[in-house]
């Protein structure tokens, strides 16, 4: 996925982070990794983490994407069933399946 999305992958650390907008998940562990508020996406820039998994509701995610191309995400895989617009400098990658556009 690093190489399509235009990142090395020898520089991809093990930086990970789950957010969410549920307050029953927030707080809660997956895999040992918390899940986060999603107000804290601004915080994904000063960590270093440049890459993004989205798999929301189609009408979610373009919501989404604007708030992690503004916390600085520079890729993007997305697994929610709809095309997304991002600014040319960010790349994407759609699974796909049953797209919304």
């Amino acid at each position: 996925m690093a190489d399509l999305l235009g990142v090395n992958p020898w520089q991809i650390r093990k930086d990970f982070s789950y957010f969410d907008t549920n307050p029953k998940k927030i707080g809660r562990k997956v895999k040992n990794i918390t899940i986060e508020d999603v107000s804290n996406l601004s915080t994904l820039k000063k960590r270093k983490i440049s890459l993004a998994i989205i798999a929301v509701p189609w009408d979610k995610a373009q919501q989404a994407v604007d708030a992690l191309v503004k916390a600085g995400i520079k890729g993007i895989l997305n697994f929610s069933p709809c095309y997304i617009r991002v600014p040319k400098k960010v790349k994407v990658i759609t699974h796909a399946g049953k797209l919304k556009s």
